[in-house]
């Protein structure tokens, strides 16, 4: 993906998630990953599933805020990924945002981090 979009869609996931703006470096890198691997597996009907299983992993052993808010911003974020998949594919955002909704319910078990605590944004 794109370096430049991956960091647009960080910075509007930062906007669902607020809790994101205090990460660091590592946080971020892990984030941008899994948004690669989401929409790589989006855009393919079949995706990477490996890859996408290495990228939640990365997202919770940082401790991204993005495990912890992830489920509760589903929707949100399944909006604005959908946009970037219509976009990147001309795909109808209908059937962009089931791909991605179906991606992240398949998943939402595996980003959750196994011990949950409030972030201050």
């Amino acid at each position: 993906m794109d370096d430049l979009l991956n960091a647009a869609l960080y910075e509007r996931l930062r906007v669902v998630v607020p809790q994101m703006h205090a990460e660091s470096a590592r946080q971020r890198d892990a984030v941008c990953a899994l948004l690669a691997a989401i929409l790589d597996s989006a855009a393919m009907v079949c995706g990477d599933s490996a890859e996408l299983a290495r990228a939640i992993l990365l997202v919770v052993r940082s401790d991204s805020a993005l495990a912890h808010y992830a489920e509760k911003s589903r929707e949100a974020i399944c909006e604005m990924l959908a946009l970037a998949v219509t976009a990147l594919t001309g795909l109808p955002w209908n059937d962009a945002f089931e791909r991605i909704r179906e991606i992240l319910d398949a998943r939402m078990m595996e980003l959750r981090p196994g011990m949950q605590r409030e972030i201050a944004v």
